[in-house]
């Protein structure tokens, strides 16, 4: 929401995150989003790493970030989601409807 926005709740989140993934061992967070918003955290082009996207794009918005220097070195190729972020469209309406009416908004912080 808007009214809680600008408080650093979601820098916090991010800074743990990080630190979590840190402490569990792994190399690199690979992530879409805002680019304005994850460069402040060290986000970078995943192209500057040799990594796109499944499809083979590369785009501001696909980022990632070497939790230690040299993460990524020797590290390239296409960066496959999880199947639990895809969306079945059917399936989203559907689980839609429990909820009340809302307007959907896209802005511009969104990938569109």
């Amino acid at each position: 929401m808007p009214s809680l926005q600008k408080q650093g709740i979601g820098s916090l989140l991010i800074e743990h995150t990080i630190n979590v993934a840190k402490a569990m061992g792994y190399k690199a967070i690979v992530i879409f989003g805002h680019p304005a918003y994850y460069h402040r955290f060290g986000f970078e082009n995943a192209k500057n790493f040799g990594i796109t996207t499944a499809a083979g794009e590369s785009f501001e918005e696909f980022m990632a970030l070497e939790l230690y220097k040299g993460g990524l070195q020797g590290i390239s190729g296409k960066f496959y989601a999880d199947p639990a972020f895809e969306v079945n469209e059917e399936e989203l309406e559907i689980f839609e409807k429990n909820f009340p009416y809302k307007e959907k908004h896209v802005t511009n912080t969104q990938l569109k």
